[in-house]
């Protein structure tokens, strides 16, 4: 199995311009586990995070391989925007 780190919001920016509606993301949190791929890994970090608490629905932004001697459970983002945004 692989670890792999699940980032997901935890702020979304809603504006409009014109006549749509658009969303950004700007603050991200992760969670480091061990799964088999990557939809194993997002079914497991949904597991660790506190839903009620997050007070929105869990939206995740990317899923990438984290190093082996990575620590598994969440990780809060400290405030940044997702990784290459």
């Amino acid at each position: 199995m692989k670890k792999y780190r699940v980032y997901f919001a935890t702020k979304v920016h809603v504006f409009t311009t014109w006549f749509r509606r658009k969303e950004r993301v700007s603050e991200t949190d992760y969670v480091v586990v061990s799964a088999h791929n990557e939809a194993h890994a997002v079914k497991l970090a949904r597991a660790q995070v506190n839903l009620d608490e997050l007070g929105m629905p869990f939206r995740v932004t990317q899923v990438r391989e984290a190093p082996e001697g990575e620590d598994e459970g969440y990780h809060q983002g400290s405030g940044a925007t997702s990784p290459d945004r």
